[in-house]
């Protein structure tokens, strides 16, 4: 919603602001600091070109023209559940921007939480193999699967919120 008025070609810290503002106002009365969320934005175009911006803890992974990568806003140095989101940050520093290009069939994104991206073993692999898998399936049969896999996780215990958004070129 906050981007549809705005062009592609907006300056990051123009977008982010506008991020910012959309989400404000639709907070309402609540108090910003009460509904701290961590952001993971793909937005993209018919040519492929795709810009990721992301605030807080999870990861986007994307297998694009110029190879595999991850946007994390999480350092090296940072133990769980330290982290910023919209509500505690007020820094444009905070986010991570990048633009990818996905032109091609099998390159593809995940946006997930910190659920599912800090128990990723394989990080590299991830993107390709989840494309791989779903791109045979249909719209429901794809929903039912990834639904199976995260209801199934395999560490064990783990109560962190899992969710996952997957973008991809067929």
């Amino acid at each position: 919603m906050a981007v549809k008025a705005l062009p592609f070609d907006v300056p990051d810290r123009e977008l982010i602001h506008c991020i910012y503002k959309n989400w404000l106002a639709l907070l309402g009365s609540i108090a910003a600091n009460d509904a701290v969320a961590t952001s993971l934005i793909a937005w993209g175009k018919n040519t492929g070109e795709t810009r990721l911006l992301q605030l807080g803890d999870g990861a986007v992974l994307y297998q694009a023209n110029d190879g595999r990568g991850l946007l994390s806003g999480r350092s090296e140095n940072t133990f769980g559940n330290e982290t910023t989101g919209l509500g505690v940050s007020r820094k444009y520093s905070d986010w991570v921007c990048r633009t990818i290009w996905l032109t091609k069939p099998k390159q593809g994104l995940a946006l997930m939480t910190d659920g599912i991206s800090d128990d990723l073993e394989q990080m590299d692999t991830f993107v390709p193999e989840v494309i791989m898998k779903m791109r045979h399936m249909g719209r429901r049969y794809g929903k039912q699967w990834i639904t199976n896999e995260l209801e199934s996780w395999p560490t064990p215990s783990h109560s962190d919120d899992k969710t996952i958004a997957l973008i991809y070129r067929m």
